[in-house]
């Protein structure tokens, strides 16, 4: 059995300022050497520092680097064309947070008078090695089946190997001799955590995750190249002759065990299992048939799937707090950010239903909580400012709560409003406020499996997608 149901999102998003380890080129302490003037043969070092993290691994996701190779790409002074170095961190003789540039001859160190750029040369920095097969075309980095470290997969939390990290700097002239870096996680992080309630079960372990088989389909898992400037990642979309590049990625099964299996201690009926987190290239979500979809397949013999949400509302930076301000955008994996995809699994009524989809920055930056949701209808509030929108017909507000589409004969227009949980309506709040006509396209309500009532003088009663046009349109000729 397949269940399809979408439910609304909710984002929450943490930003941060960062502190940087500032060395000299002697003693290697934390003494700041900007606006010193260098001299044109000084050496040039580099030093860097990740964002503090979300949580603590072993991995060093925070925090200065002080071992591994990384790259650095400079102007050069042939036409100011970039050419990319190693950096080593962890070095003899030397603090581990400062990087030491190899020009590849043991006797030329990496000075101010190789760079080129003007009068405040960009550099790049990052931790994407040569593909050892195919090399580096200028500042791209080709990907094989050899050697592709940023395909979609378990996230590398004990040596950090599929984590993307990328900054770049500016800096003035010969004003330092010491390069400082900001790097970010260019990946984007993708856990599942699914909610089993068990009250309804016919069977005992008809809801067991144990041995089930989670995957979200239709993602796009393979980049093909890097672009060192940038810090992105080139997917194809296009299918070839011998690959599809939208396939399977599997959360739990193959091996791959959950995370977590945690069980209410107020509710034994209730066990929430958490995935293990992946990482992901950044991508958008198919939007046709072959949209991203979770399945779930049970050891029972039991299937659960729904097809990921398409839209989240993102409040007005300028004011989160005001609901009536926020707009829609399109799902998306984002770079930089952790996405925890919840979802309720149950089996009377037997659904999968997506549970608010938390979204946070990677990286913590002090907290601040932003709300939204799929496009459609939820409380009554809204239906009420969905009225509002539409008497003074401000088509921008109102793709909030639903579609306009345009019909068969490819001129007229007409409304779609999705109604995603059951409500009650006040009728003197909505009889005759939505009359079609002028600027106004005619609507339908989709009400997606929900109850919609209607209560007048003490009196409730339930109403179909005809009954309630009838009434906000104020052509209901069926007496309360």
């Amino acid at each position: 059995m397949i269940f399809h149901f979408n439910r609304h999102i909710f984002i929450t998003i943490l930003a941060l300022g960062v502190c940087i380890f500032v060395p000299t080129v002697t003693s290697c302490s934390s003494e700041l050497v900007e606006n010193e003037e260098m001299d044109p043969a000084n050496r040039i070092y580099v030093a860097a520092d990740i964002a503090r993290s979300l949580s603590s691994r072993s991995y060093i996701e925070s925090g200065p680097v002080e071992d591994g190779t990384f790259y650095l790409s400079y102007p050069t002074t042939s036409n100011s064309a970039y050419n990319t170095l190693p950096v080593t961190f962890n070095n003899s003789g030397s603090s581990p947070a400062i990087g030491m540039v190899s020009t590849g001859d043991p006797n030329q160190m990496f000075t101010w008078n190789m760079v080129g750029g003007g009068a405040t040369p960009i550099f790049y920095l990052d931790n994407v090695a040569p593909n050892p097969s195919l090399g580096s075309n200028a500042n791209t980095v080709m990907f094989d089946e050899s050697y592709n470290p940023f395909r979609a997969g378990l996230f590398d939390d004990v040596n950090g190997t599929n984590d993307l990290l990328w900054g770049d700097k500016t800096v003035g002239r010969q004003t330092t001799n010491t390069v400082m870096f900001d790097l970010h996680h260019n990946m984007s992080r993708v856990r599942l955590q699914i909610t089993v309630d068990k009250t309804n079960e016919i069977f005992p372990e008809d809801l067991n995750l144990e041995n089930a088989v989670v995957s979200i389909s239709s993602i796009n898992q393979n980049p093909v190249s890097y672009n060192r400037l940038d810090g992105t990642l080139e997917l194809t979309s296009e299918p070839t002759d011998n690959s599809n590049p939208y396939s399977d990625l599997i959360f739990v099964g193959n091996g791959i065990d959950w995370k977590s299996k945690v069980t209410d201690s107020n509710d034994p009926n209730i066990t929430v299992y958490t995935t293990q987190d992946f990482v992901v290239p950044p991508q958008g979500l198919l939007d046709n048939e072959q949209r991203p979809r979770l399945t779930i397949k049970l050891n029972s013999g039991k299937e659960f799937s729904g097809i990921l949400p398409h839209a989240m509302l993102i409040p007005d930076p300028n004011k989160p707090n005001d609901p009536e301000l926020s707009y829609p955008v399109t799902m998306y994996f984002l770079k930089e950010h952790i996405l925890t995809i919840r979802t309720l699994v149950s089996e009377d009524p037997p659904e999968l239903a997506f549970l608010p989809v938390q979204v946070v920055e990677w990286v913590d930056k002090g907290e601040f909580s932003l709300e939204g949701h799929q496009a459609g209808l939820y409380l009554p509030a809204e239906f009420y400012n969905m009225i509002s929108y539409y008497k003074t017909y401000n088509e921008y507000q109102l793709t909030r709560y639903g579609s306009l589409v345009t019909l068969e004969d490819g001129t007229t227009k007409k409304w779609n409003f999705d109604v995603f949980r059951s409500m009650t309506l006040e009728y003197d709040k909505i009889y005759n406020t939505m009359t079609v006509g002028g600027n106004r396209p005619d609507f339908q309500f989709n009400f997606n499996g929900y109850t919609v009532n209607v209560t007048k003088d003490g009196m409730t009663k339930p109403v179909n997608v005809t009954e309630l046009h009838d009434i906000v349109t104020g052509t209901s000729t069926t007496p309360f």
